[in-house]
Formats: C-alpha cells, structure tokens, sequence
C-alpha cells in the first residue's frame, strides 16, 4: 500500500504533471484572450481535476504512512515527559521550559 501511495504520488506531483498544469494555466489565459470560453473552461476544469487529485493523493498518503507519524508524535511526547521527570528530579538548578 505505501509503495502504491508513493508511486502515485511520483506520477502526480512528477516533472510532466507540473509542466502539464502550468501548461493548462497558460492555454486558459490564452484562451479567455482570444475570446475561445469553452477551451478556457476545459482548462479550469483539468487544472480543477489536477488539484482534487492531489488533495485526495495526500490524503491517501497520509493515512498509509499513519504509523510513521504516531511514531513521531509518540516519540514527543515520551521526550517531553522524560524532561518534566528529569527537571522535576533535578533540585540542585531549576530551568525554567515552556510546554
């Protein structure tokens, strides 16, 4: 599954697919100059499609890669209490940290 996600995300977010939408981006303001609507909307909409893409691409992503980032987040909050134990422990020079 994260090979999947990666590898979608590669296509997605690629060289190709950038220039793609740049492309588009251009045709739609060329389009709309020369008074040619309908090809200017067909542009809004495959640039509209290219970002619904990757908005659902990272989703997808994210919650294949979830364990990695509660991994992260457990790891905080294991060094943030092991600093209030330690300073909590350490009479001799109080620190003063913001949590």
């Amino acid at each position: 599954m994260k090979t999947l996600a990666e590898k979608l995300s590669k296509l997605v977010f690629g060289n190709f697919a950038i220039n793609m939408l740049f492309l588009a981006i251009v045709l739609t303001v060329l389009f709309c100059y020369l008074g040619h609507f309908q090809l200017a909307a067909v542009s809004v909409l495959y640039i509209f499609i290219y970002f619904m893409l990757g908005h659902i691409l990272q989703a997808f992503y994210d919650l294949t890669h979830m364990d990695e980032y509660l991994a992260r987040v457990h790891q905080k909050c294991l060094d943030k209490k092991a600093l209030k134990e330690y300073l909590n422990h350490n009479t001799t020079r109080k620190r003063w940290i913001i949590f």
